[in-house]
């Protein structure tokens, strides 16, 4: 095959043959581009793949879950120290209970005799009282119990144990240990002044 120039000069110059020359080697170049632009094509396609990277999602779910884990960790071991705190609260109370003696003995032991003396004085008084009450009539059963019913001792005593056929012995000891609520308080307020007219009549007696 000859090339361009050899055959558009054998042509003599004949403007129809060139014409036709340069159309055939125009045709030539959108064929070489259009390979080209193919090339291009297959080698962006062969391109070696990376490795895809995380999106913004998947990070945010990562760190929720984190937080979540380190959370309820959190809250388990919150837990365990409130839970050992309270058992060594408990225990405190406890021993102090136990080391801490009944009301009425603890009383006995700051006072000694002389709360003794004057707390059993009370409480005979008060239960012989009851009883001449009882005995002679001036207060029946029956009133005794409205009045137990009234002030709301009945809750530490049942009222039908106050039934007057059990005898006004029993009657009366029930009725003075009701009493031992307002008894024990005014022993105490009054106790000093026990102590001191006992003081008053022992110097009087020495001199």
């Amino acid at each position: 095959m000859l090339p361009i120039r050899t055959l558009f000069r054998q042509s003599g110059g004949s403007p129809l043959l060139a014409q036709c020359l340069t159309r055939r080697s125009s045709s030539k170049f959108p064929l070489k581009a259009s390979s080209r632009f193919q090339n291009v094509f297959l080698k962006s396609l062969q391109a070696p793949s990376f490795a895809s990277v995380p999106s913004r999602d998947d990070n945010t779910r990562q760190q929720l879950h984190g937080n979540t884990s380190k959370s309820k960790n959190q809250q388990i071991q919150e837990l365990i120290e409130t839970n050992m705190a309270l058992k060594k609260e408990v225990e405190t109370l406890k021993a102090e209970v136990a080391k801490k003696p009944n009301k009425f003995i603890g009383t006995l032991q700051q006072y000694g005799l002389p709360f003794l003396a004057w707390w059993t004085s009370l409480y005979v008084a008060s239960g012989v009282t009851i009883y001449v009450a009882l005995d002679t009539g001036l207060v029946s059963g029956a009133s005794i119990i409205d009045f137990i019913m009234q002030i709301g001792l009945d809750k530490l005593i049942d009222p039908a144990r106050l039934d007057p056929k059990y005898g006004n012995i029993a009657i009366a000891v029930i009725v003075n240990e009701c009493l031992e609520i307002i008894r024990f308080p005014i022993t105490l307020a009054t106790l000093p002044f026990i102590k001191r007219v006992f003081s008053r009549k022992k110097t009087t007696e020495a001199t």
